[in-house]
């Protein structure tokens, strides 16, 4: 399942500077990059919640 970038802020309970510094270094990826959305599969985002 995707989640698009609003979903995974209420995820992982974060800011958007956190999302895109997780990108940056590379610890989560999007799997689409939309003009002002991304996509990232749900299992991924709940990974990275649980090792947080």
């Amino acid at each position: 399942m995707k989640v698009i970038y609003r979903i995974t802020l209420d995820i992982l309970e974060c800011s958007r500077q956190n999302i895109y510094d997780l990108i940056k270094r590379g610890k989560l990826r999007p799997i689409k990059e939309m003009a002002k959305d991304r996509l990232f599969l749900r299992s991924e985002v709940e990974a990275r919640k649980n090792t947080i």
